[in-house]
C-alpha cells in the first residue's frame, strides 16, 4: 500500500512539472512574439512599413497576441490597408485579455473604429454554387458566400462568373462600416440554333414556265416580240463598216494635206534651198502612202455602203417570223 501511494505522488509530481514546464513555453513563445512585435511597430513609426509588416506577419507565424495583431493593425493603417486593419484589429479586440490590451484597448477600439470607415461589407445571394465573385480584378470568393465579405468604399465593379453561364456585372457604391446586400441572376449561356430557314419557290412572270427552278419564256410567249432579224443585222455591220471607213479616209486626207501645207511653207517660193530635194522626195513618198490608204478605204465604204443597201431591201422582202423560241422541245431557232 505504502508502495502505490508513494507512485501516485511521484506521477502528480511529473504531471504537474510537465504543466509548468508548458506553461513556461507558452510564455516564452509570447514574450518572443511581443518582442518581435515591439520591433516591428519601431520600424513602422519609423516609416519603413514594408519592413514593419514584413516583421509583423514572421510574429504572427509564431503566435497571434493581442499586441501583435493590434499593433500590425495600427501599422497597416498608416499605408491605408484597410481591410487588412479591420481583420487584425478586430481579431485582437476578440482574445483574451491581457497586459497589452487592458493598457490599449479604447487606442485599439479606435483604431478598429477608423478601419471599419474605410471598408464595407458585401453580400451577395442567388447565383450558381460554385460561381466565381470579383471585386475589380481581384477573386474574393465563391458563392454562396457565407457571410458578408470585406470590400474597399466607393464605386465598385462586381462580376460574377460561373462556367455555362453569361457573366453578371453590376457597379456597387458601397459605403464604409455598411453592408452591401446584391442578389445575383445568372442567364444561360446556352447557344440559340437558328430556326430552319423558310425556302419560297421562285414566281415566274405570266407566260413563263417554271422548270429546274429556272423561268423559261414559252414559245407563244416571244411571239410578236420585236427581234433582230439576219438581214437587219447585216445591215447594222454594213452601215458601222461604211461609217469606220470613211471617217478614216477623211483623218487619213485632212492629215496629208497638213503634211503638203508644211513642206510648201518650208520649201515654197522661187528660191528653193538643195536641202528641199530631199525633203520633197520624203513628202512624196509620204503622200503616195496616205493616198493608197486614203484609196483603199473609199473603196471600202463604198462596198459597205452597197451591202447596207441590198440588206436592208431583202430584210424588208423576208417573212416575218420568230427567230428563237424556248418550247417544250428545248431551243430552236428560226431564220
Amino acid at each position: 500500500m505504502l508502495g502505490i501511494a508513494r507512485s501516485r505522488r511521484a506521477a502528480v509530481m511529473v504531471s504537474l512539472g510537465m504543466l509548468s514546464f508548458a506553461a513556461w513555453c507558452g510564455a516564452q513563445d509570447a514574450d518572443d512574439v511581443d518582442f518581435l512585435a515591439r520591433r516591428a511597430s519601431e520600424r513602422c513609426r519609423r516609416g519603413e512599413y514594408e519592413r514593419a509588416l514584413e516583421l509583423f506577419r514572421h510574429a504572427l507565424d509564431h503566435g497571434r497576441t493581442p499586441r501583435a495583431l493590434g499593433e500590425m493593425g495600427a501599422c497597416e493603417l498608416r499605408v491605408a490597408r484597410w481591410s487588412d486593419a479591420e481583420a487584425h484589429l478586430r481579431e485582437a479586440l476578440a482574445l483574451a485579455d491581457d497586459a497589452w490590451l487592458r493598457r490599449h484597448r479604447d487606442e485599439a477600439a479606435a483604431w478598429l473604429a477608423d478601419a471599419q470607415s474605410h471598408v464595407g461589407r458585401l453580400l451577395l445571394t442567388g447565383g450558381i454554387p460554385g460561381a466565381e465573385v470579383r471585386v475589380g480584378d481581384r477573386v474574393i470568393g465563391t458563392l454562396p458566400l457565407a457571410e458578408p465579405v470585406l470590400v474597399g468604399t466607393g464605386l465598385l465593379e462586381i462580376e460574377v462568373r460561373a462556367a455555362g453561364h453569361r457573366p453578371w456585372r453590376r457597379s456597387l457604391d458601397v459605403v464604409g462600416g455598411t453592408i452591401t446586400r446584391e442578389s445575383v441572376n445568372l442567364e444561360s449561356d446556352a447557344i440559340q440554333q437558328p430556326s430552319p430557314a423558310v425556302v419560297v419557290a421562285p414566281q415566274c412572270a405570266p407566260g413563263a414556265v417554271l422548270r429546274g427552278g429556272l423561268c423559261y419564256a414559252t414559245e407563244e410567249s416571244i411571239a410578236g416580240r420585236p427581234g433582230a432579224r439576219p438581214w437587219q443585222v447585216m445591215a447594222w455591220l454594213g452601215g458601222g463598216m461604211a461609217l469606220a471607213a470613211g471617217v478614216s479616209s477623211l483623218g487619213l486626207g485632212a492629215a496629208g494635206a497638213s503634211v503638203e501645207s508644211a513642206y510648201l511653207q518650208r520649201c515654197g517660193g522661187t528660191a528653193v534651198a538643195a536641202t528641199c530635194v530631199v525633203d520633197r522626195a520624203d513628202t512624196q513618198t509620204l503622200l503616195d502612202d496616205r493616198a493608197g490608204l486614203v484609196n483603199g478605204l473609199a473603196a471600202a465604204a463604198g462596198v459597205a455602203v452597197a451591202l447596207t443597201v441590198t440588206a436592208l431591201l431583202l430584210d424588208r422582202a423576208a417573212p416575218r417570223m420568230h427567230r428563237v423560241a424556248v418550247g417544250p422541245t428545248g431551243l430552236r431557232v428560226q431564220w
